[in-house]
């Protein structure tokens, strides 16, 4: 019944939709205890990412696709929500600012700001990937989705691009290390490197 996962920046707290009651599970990791559930509403049984907003463990980001992105403090929604179609969510290191992808073709993707009533949109770049259902990573001031696009999130311009050897529609996933200057990636039969000055 756990479908998507959400673990907080210190990794004591995870948070999953239990789709057959369409309700959000709170866990403590180091107790390795449940705690809080709470309903959502029925509008819409779908759940296509949960996010914890940083330095907060009680302040849960929900995106439901055609329903928007809402904020969840301790089971409480704040008033305001985005009315976007809601797709995969990342943060930027601060409680402050959200990007929202949505699962569309072609995606746009969404720069939400974040205050006590909730979300609202501060900008919306269309048309920056051909592939729906994309993952954001946020990493160095910019975002990596696993089609291995690489993209500004302030302007939503398309800064490079990785190609993975015989597949123009990237991999997996997608994780970055900017110590070493590399992006990995997760294809269908191996994991490949690449720089993350030059994309090759």
């Amino acid at each position: 019944e756990p479908a998507k996962l959400a673990l907080s920046n210190d990794g004591g707290t995870l948070y999953t939709h239990l789709r057959g009651a369409n309700a959000i599970r709170r866990f403590d990791t180091a107790n390795q205890t449940s705690g809080l559930q709470f309903s959502l509403p029925f509008s819409n049984y779908n759940v296509v990412d949960l996010l914890v907003l940083p330095g907060s463990t009680d302040s849960l980001v929900v995106s439901r696709g055609s329903d928007g992105v809402k904020i969840y403090d301790n089971g409480f929604a704040r008033p305001l929500s985005a009315n976007i179609f809601g797709g995969d969510l990342e943060h930027n290191g601060t409680p402050n600012v959200i990007y929202a992808f949505d699962g569309a073709t072609p995606s746009s993707l969404s720069k939400l700001a974040v205050d006590a009533n909730g979300l609202s949109v501060l900008n919306t770049f269309r048309w920056v990937t051909e592939i729906a259902n994309q993952n954001i990573l946020f990493e160095s001031g910019r975002l990596y989705t696993n089609q291995g696009r690489v993209l500004d999130p302030e302007t939503g311009a398309i800064s490079g691009q990785f190609y993975p050897p015989g597949s123009y529609f990237g991999g997996q996933s997608i994780v970055v290390d900017s110590n070493l200057r590399k992006a990995f990636m997760l294809t269908s039969d191996s994991i490949v490197a690449f720089d993350m000055d030059t994309y090759n």
